[in-house]
């Protein structure tokens, strides 16, 4: 397998951050608007959340954007750098981002917390198989 596959499951999660994050803006704003709140009233996080509760939940997801594909990230430079990489690897990179997916969009809608659970849950258990499964590859490599 070319390794260069696994850059493409990384290229949608930075497109879906952005989607995210776009979401977000137009939440904030759009909220802003109709709790008539001035741009200098916002000054950090705190206030942000309780002036324009309506744009939390867009808010957070952008930051879980941060959280956990940190370790999916480092999965895929690792396999990268060593050439390690199988399909397998491709498979358990596309199922995550198709998890990260399914999380941003619960998350900025419905915000249904059983939905969002288990999609983040799934996404993780992927991780952790991954990550099995590159410790795996690496004491092979080294024996």
């Amino acid at each position: 397998m070319n390794p260069n596959w696994l850059v493409l499951p990384v290229i949608i999660n930075f497109i879906l951050t952005f989607i995210v994050q776009a979401v977000m803006y137009r939440d904030r704003v759009k909220a802003m608007k109709h709790n008539k709140v001035h741009p200098n009233q916002v000054v950090d996080r705190a206030e942000l959340e309780r002036l324009l509760p309506q744009s939390n939940a867009t808010s957070n997801n952008f930051k879980n954007q941060f959280e956990i594909p940190v370790i999916f990230y480092a999965i895929v430079m690792l396999l990268l750098v060593t050439g390690w990489a199988t399909w397998l690897d491709f498979y358990l990179a596309a199922g995550f981002v198709i998890m990260r997916i399914i999380h941003a969009i619960v998350h900025c809608t419905t915000n249904r917390i059983k939905h969002r659970f288990y999609s983040y849950l799934l996404g993780t258990w992927i991780l952790w198989a991954w990550t099995v499964s590159l410790s795996i590859s690496w004491f092979q490599h080294m024996m």
